[in-house]
């Protein structure tokens, strides 16, 4: 966890509250999934996108175009980190799910 704890401090507020808000998804999801998740978290959608995709050029969430439409996803050990954060860090007090 040493390795995930360090890429985990290089990301700015706006990559850390994301990436521990998606972990919430444990399957494949959509764009409009993760926006809609965001929209409930006060994230606003031009940050959204631009988070997203600093958080999916850094390999920390998955893309991949399924029957023309691209879903994203979290490695199971990535995304184990980020729910560990989500549950243990004040800032997502309340915000579960």
């Amino acid at each position: 966890m040493a390795t995930f704890e360090w890429s985990y401090e290089l990301l700015c507020a706006s990559e850390k509250s994301l990436l521990c808000h998606l972990s919430v998804f444990d399957q494949p999801f959509s764009i409009e999934s993760a926006r809609t998740l965001a929209a409930q978290r006060d994230i606003p959608d031009p940050i959204f996108i631009e988070t997203l995709a600093s958080l999916v050029a850094k390999s920390l969430i998955g893309a991949e175009r399924i029957a023309g439409k691209t879903q994203y996803h979290l490695l199971a050990t990535t995304r184990a980190y980020a729910v560990e954060k989500r549950v243990t860090d004040d800032r997502f007090a309340g915000k579960e799910g």
